[in-house]
């Protein structure tokens, strides 16, 4: 996700709730989801490469949020197990 009248930047990182926050902010309109982006998870170089030409990304705020590799682990293996 990125706003261009916000400078910001959101890079979702698998299984840290980044769906729940793209669907929270879905609904504002300035924010873009570039459909090449709808699916997956991208890598920064990737917006660089998309936008880089027309935006000057360094400018921007890139975030994303982490989660604890442990609780990540247990998680993981809780939903292979079928729990």
């Amino acid at each position: 996700m990125i706003s261009h009248k916000h400078k910001f930047i959101f890079l979702h990182i698998p299984k840290t709730a980044g769906t729940s926050i793209l669907e929270a902010l879905s609904e504002y309109p300035h924010l873009l989801f570039p459909a090449k982006f709808r699916y997956g998870h991208p890598k920064l170089q990737e917006y660089f490469d998309s936008f880089n030409d027309k935006y000057n990304l360094e400018e921007y705020f890139i975030f994303s949020f982490c989660r604890n590799p442990f609780g990540r682990l247990v998680s993981a293996f809780n939903y292979i197990q079928g729990g």
